[in-house]
């Protein structure tokens, strides 16, 4: 009997220039696309058809909108601060794994971890 089980994935980049170039244009980007989405829930804020509860609720999402906003921006922030040839956790995935009677525990449980020089996989350890 096997089953499969929720794993993290930890997504690595080993730094240079051009990758940071890029990833901050891309970082830009979704800030560009979530600062519409800002815009949007203040109109809809001012013109209050929805009542209270449509107005809680175009809050939390306006909140949450403005945390990702600031997520973005500390991870430019860290994406600078970085330097060339150190790794830098690009992101952190849900991933699957299939477990079987006899697979060992710890390897099961842990993280893996995928490396990549630029946009490719060099290196993945489970």
């Amino acid at each position: 009997m096997s089953v499969s089980v929720k794993r993290s994935v930890h997504v690595h980049v080993n730094m240079d220039a051009s990758f940071r170039k890029n990833y901050i244009l891309l970082l830009n980007q979704l800030m560009e696309d979530l600062d519409y989405k800002i815009s949007s829930y203040k109109l809809s804020m001012s013109e209050n058809r929805g009542g209270a509860s449509f107005g809680a609720f175009i809050t939390q999402k306006l909140n949450e909108t403005l945390l990702q906003v600031d997520q973005l921006k500390q991870k430019i922030d860290d994406v600078k601060r970085c330097k060339d040839g150190e790794l830098f956790l690009l992101s952190t995935l849900d991933g699957q794994v299939e477990l079987s009677e006899g697979d060992d525990l710890l390897s099961a449980i842990g993280p893996v971890s995928i490396q990549a020089d630029g946009a490719k996989i060099t290196k993945i350890i489970s």
